[in-house]
């Protein structure tokens, strides 16, 4: 019924932590190509003196094997670097990995997918990190995340939360209250014209991917959709002439645990 369409994101380390083990439970397959924001550091850049463990958390095979060639085919740069690839739920995997500690955590795109996000996320920072280590996640924002929370509204997926950034803010916040979170914001101004056009395939496409119903066209009952639509028009898009734009958003929360 529902399919991902996860944008793309990076595996990194804190460049304080490289001597300790970082944990990665994502949602992209282009993992580690590019810095982040200042002061990670890329996997190319590990002192030769540090070993690092990466352990890459997902349950789909298909996914995790794009990062497994990933690592593969740059494993000459990142030479210090180790990687475990677990095709398992993240509450799969902390059941049975329940003494590891790591100094870096990075969820990315991921915490849509929990089935107890809330509690997942509290042990995830709690019990897995390290003091002094860092904790990152990556998720949609602004007018991506209003979108997905109105046709939350209407649909349920069991697989899926239709949230984003600020709902993930009041959780951290909520579940650890003495957490202290840097918000870095990322604009990706889209245009989305197309998706008015009941012709078009790539309207299509682009609307699948912002709203997370696969098919959205067709998937979804007439008034809800006309609904939807009219949302997404007067509501989230900017109209400059007979161009629509759509700010597809993404929000860095980091967090140091002191």
């Amino acid at each position: 019924m529902y399919k991902d369409f996860g944008s793309k994101g990076e595996v990194c380390l804190g460049s304080n932590v490289c001597d300790s083990k970082p944990v990665v439970i994502y949602r992209d397959t282009s993992a580690a190509q590019s810095l982040m924001l200042p002061g990670v550091v890329r996997l190319d850049a590990v002192s030769t003196e540090a070993s690092v463990l990466v352990q890459a958390i997902d349950p789909f095979k298909d996914e995790l094997a794009k990062f497994e060639k990933i690592a593969k085919d740059n494993e000459k740069k990142w030479q210090n670097v180790k990687f475990d690839f677990q095709a398992t739920t993240i509450e799969e995997y902390l059941e049975k990995e329940k003494n590891t500690m790591f100094g870096l955590i990075v969820v990315s795109h991921s915490a849509y997918h929990f089935n107890d996000i809330e509690g997942t996320l509290a042990q995830l920072y709690n019990d897995k990190l390290i003091k002094g280590g860092i904790f990152f996640t990556k998720m949609v924002s602004g007018a991506w995340e209003k979108i997905l929370q109105k046709v939350g509204e209407y649909y349920y997926d069991p697989k899926l939360h239709f949230l984003g950034s600020e709902t993930l803010t009041d959780i951290l916040r909520s579940q650890i209250p003495d957490i202290k979170l840097e918000i870095v914001r990322k604009d990706n101004l889209l245009n989305v014209t197309e998706c008015f056009d009941e012709k078009s395939e790539e309207g299509g496409l682009i609307l699948d991917g912002l709203t997370q119903v696969y098919n959205f066209r067709n998937f979804c009952k007439p008034g809800i959709k006309k609904t939807l639509m009219e949302y997404f028009e007067n509501e989230l898009c900017n109209k400059e002439g007979d161009t629509f734009l759509f700010n597809a958003g993404e929000e860095y929360l980091i967090a140091f645990r002191p």
